[in-house]
């Protein structure tokens, strides 16, 4: 079992990016308080295919592999079939932004087709916004929602199309708090 410090709603951020880095991640103390999260619940990623008008809960448009989640920030989204589970991640860290003031999230996914080669599947699908990964809100490439238990923990936008396993980059103006919730989802999936 996994420990996550989610302080409400597990919320996500519409400026959340996930980039290639070439920095190692460091690991610090907290000692925020923490709640279980079971690890064996399902973790997916699944692509951002438009972004409903506040309040509506379906779309009529919608297959059965879609499903229609509100994130933190009340806005409501409608989510395209899963690209992948959540054990691609082998494991996640937080280290401090450059500019000192916000934290990140640096996974390191899992080699092979079941981790980096699933990911940068769906990554070049995100950037180059296609319709399995389309642009939403007027941006440039799509995004990628991590759902956990039904719940939207983030949806980034993919900032390359391919990554190196142990240089992602999840970042979104998180409080050391937020992204060591994030960290700590994404880590102890089985593979």
């Amino acid at each position: 079992m996994a420990f996550v410090a989610f302080a409400g709603a597990t919320g996500c951020s519409h400026d959340a990016t996930i980039v290639s880095t070439q920095t190692t991640p460091t690991v610090t103390a907290s000692s925020e308080p923490l709640i279980p999260v079971d690890a064996s619940v399902d973790l997916q990623l699944r692509p951002v295919l438009q972004e409903l008008p506040s309040g509506e809960a379906t779309t009529p448009n919608a297959t059965a592999d879609q499903v229609v989640l509100p994130d933190s920030e009340g806005d409501v989204l409608l989510l395209g079939a899963p690209l992948m589970s959540g054990a691609v991640f082998e494991s996640a860290a937080v280290k401090r932004e450059v500019t000192g003031s916000y934290w990140v999230v640096a996974p390191v996914l899992r080699a092979g087709k079941d981790g980096i080669d699933s990911f940068n599947a769906a990554a070049a699908q995100c950037y180059e916004g296609t319709a399995t990964c389309p642009p939403t809100a007027g941006g440039a490439h799509g995004r990628l929602a991590l759902v956990l238990d039904s719940q939207i923990l983030i949806a980034s936008t993919i900032g390359a199309p391919s990554f190196d396993r142990e240089t992602v980059s999840i970042s979104g103006g998180y409080t050391e708090e937020r992204a060591r919730a994030i960290a700590a989802a994404l880590s102890g999936r089985s593979g």
